[in-house]
């Protein structure tokens, strides 16, 4: 066998194994199951094969090619020179082929045809020739000792310069720097920033050496007190039993213009409908019903119910980008700050529900610069409500007589106050932020990549099954479908079988560098954005053409995106069931069209328009 032949090479490391015959690899797959094939011939070939760690490719026949003595880059097929990794020795097989492609490629180049031809006449005094030199041995031409690279090998040498494994995926300087003393070819800067620059695996992985986008932005100006509610929940705490219940969460509550806030200790458990039996039994009845609420993408502000409930209070329902908390920045600061306090003054894990309503106080008693040096009471009661502390060392009685300043002049007052100091806080805070980052926007159209830890269960397949350490920096391309008005959010055309939220912020999203049509790049096949527990990546489908029934459900024919190796869109059947998660809405389309709802999930089949009889 040819493994017993090869086992020096073979036995310790992983290796792939590509047969012709389709059996060959379910045979592979079904041991890999568990189950044993009753053919003791096979059996005892298998006893053998497994002691190898490798894994089975079926080859299609149009795509069978002869073996041949010949490694071939498996990185890059057109070129045609590879390397063979053994153990640790790296082994650059470079066949004589290969520099027969030099002359042919020297005659037809536009830059290098004229001296290429003269120096083959032994015309070496001539001006056009004086800094060039032609090896006889080799035909090889060269520029003050430097190997002239021809327009039609230009590719193949950036390729091997840059993307294969001793290239490493440099910088430009680098890349310029190692090329530069042996090399020599018509506009190398630009040729070579330009490579660089448009190379998509050096987008995707590498981080990006300069500022974060995006300028911050301000939300409007709260109208009153309690009319703007910044919502969140803060996770993570030991579940203890408080007031009859089992607690391990604190939704946070805080009025953007007072700064006040509450907290109340819930359960994870909390659903939109809990939410509402807070808000309507324990902030109603304080603070009546505000205008706007702005929470995160937490499943209970997200829900239906949650935004229907919303509606009929004619509340405008904001919902934070994600990933991104500035956008709602006034909770998260109340967050950190009931989280400081209890790291204080905690002893004992089953006492934290307990210092929540004191923590509370002390929040809400303490001033802040944001309200012009005035405690959250104060610009809403126009005082601070007695605490211990002023027990054990009364203040003057003054300071306490709240009955000796008319109530009504002195919150305009403090409301003029806290509007200014809004305001002054706001542009220190901005000044700030703005010097760490930098102002861009793109336009609808453009192609982004998006932050992969961003895309959560939904890495493309590039990422597929690749340890976190090893994720790529950047997934896509996405094309942007809409932008906000401040410009800093944007949405992106997603994949149907991506489930996630299609807004993001600016700084989580990176522009795909457009491409000069003279511009010399690697070749870039398409990553799919979706794998499947059997290594099948999702193919993107352009159109159903066709429908048949089978016993349970439909078949329907679909046409694939076109490609290469399918100019025309591939044409393949699928079940019904799978193209409900994949493609719903060309589904539900097709369904509507030809008025068959049984194609479509249950769910879906009122919108399918029923058959109308004439």
């Amino acid at each position: 066998m040819a493994l017993e032949k090869f086992r020096l090479y073979l036995e310790g490391t992983h290796f792939s194994l590509f047969v012709d015959q389709l059996p060959i690899k379910q045979v592979f797959e079904a041991f890999g199951r568990g189950k044993i094939h009753g053919d003791a011939r096979i059996q005892r070939w298998m006893s053998k094969l497994l002691c190898y760690n490798f894994d089975v490719f079926h080859i299609n026949g149009n795509e069978n090619f002869i073996a041949d003595h010949m490694s071939r880059n498996l990185a890059h097929f057109q070129s045609s020179t590879t390397i063979s990794i053994i153990g640790a020795v790296n082994v650059l097989l470079v066949p004589d082929e290969w520099f027969h492609q030099f002359p042919p490629a020297y005659a037809d180049d536009p830059f290098f045809a004229k001296v290429y031809d003269l120096l083959q006449q032994g015309q070496t005094n001539d001006e056009t020739t004086q800094n060039y030199s032609l090896d006889t041995t080799t035909t090889l031409l060269y520029y003050h000792d430097k190997l002239c690279i021809p327009h039609a090998l230009l590719q193949q040498f950036l390729m091997t310069q840059h993307d294969s494994l001793e290239g490493g995926h440099c910088g430009i300087t680098n890349f310029f720097n190692k090329v530069d003393p042996y090399y020599y070819f018509p506009k190398m800067c630009l040729v070579i920033r330009q490579y660089v620059d448009l190379c998509l695996q050096c987008q995707r992985h590498k981080p990006p050496n300069r500022a974060p986008n995006g300028l911050l932005q301000s939300f409007p100006d709260p109208k009153g007190r309690w009319t703007d509610i910044n919502v969140d929940i803060i996770s993570g705490y030991p579940e203890v039993e408080f007031n009859g219940r089992l607690v391990n969460v604190i939704l946070t509550i805080v009025c953007r213009f007072s700064r006040r806030v509450h907290f109340y200790p819930i359960s994870t458990k909390f659903s939109a409908l809990d939410f509402i039996h807070v808000f309507q039994h324990l902030y109603m009845p304080l603070h009546g019903i505000p205008t706007i609420i702005t929470t995160d993408r937490g499943t209970q502000f997200t829900s239906e119910l949650f935004q229907n409930y919303m509606s009929s209070l004619k509340i405008t329902s904001n919902i934070a980008v994600t990933s991104h908390q500035q956008s709602n920045g006034l909770a998260e600061t109340k967050n950190k700050q009931i989280e400081r306090y209890l790291r204080l003054y905690i002893d004992q894990n089953i006492e934290w529900p307990q210092l929540l309503l004191i923590g509370e106080y002390v929040m809400n008693s303490t001033p802040t610069s944001a309200l012009d040096h005035k405690s959250p009471f104060e610009m809403e009661l126009s005082y601070i409500p007695r605490s211990p502390a002023t027990i054990l060392f009364p203040t003057h009685s003054g300071a306490q007589d709240n009955a000796a300043i008319d109530i009504t002049e002195k919150l305009e007052r403090l409301t003029t106050a806290a509007r200014h100091a809004h305001k002054a806080t706001f542009q220190r805070l901005k000044d700030n932020y703005d010097r760490r980052h930098r102002d861009i926007e793109f336009n609808v159209g453009d192609a982004v990549l998006v932050r992969t830890p961003l895309l959560k269960s939904h890495p493309n397949a590039a990422n597929h099954g690749q340890r976190r350490k090893f994720l790529s920096e950047f997934t896509g391309p996405f094309t942007i479908a809409a932008k906000s008005d401040n410009g800093v959010n944007y949405t992106l055309e997603m994949p149907q079988s991506y489930k996630g939220h299609s807004d993001f912020h600016v700084s989580q999203l990176r522009l795909l560098k457009s491409l000069p049509p003279d511009a010399i790049t690697a070749p870039q096949p398409k990553v799919g954005f979706k794998v499947y527990k059997d290594g099948s990546q999702l193919v993107e489908i352009d159109a159903i053409v066709d429908h048949k029934p089978r016993k349970t459900g439909f078949l329907l024919l679909c046409r694939h995106t076109p490609t290469t190796k399918h100019p025309d869109g591939e044409c393949v059947y699928y079940s019904a069931t799978s193209l409900r998660q994949t493609a719903r809405d060309l589904l539900l389309a097709y369904a509507c069209e030809k008025s068959l709802p049984a194609l479509v999930a249950p769910k879906d089949r009122h919108l399918v328009t029923p058959p109308q009889t004439t």
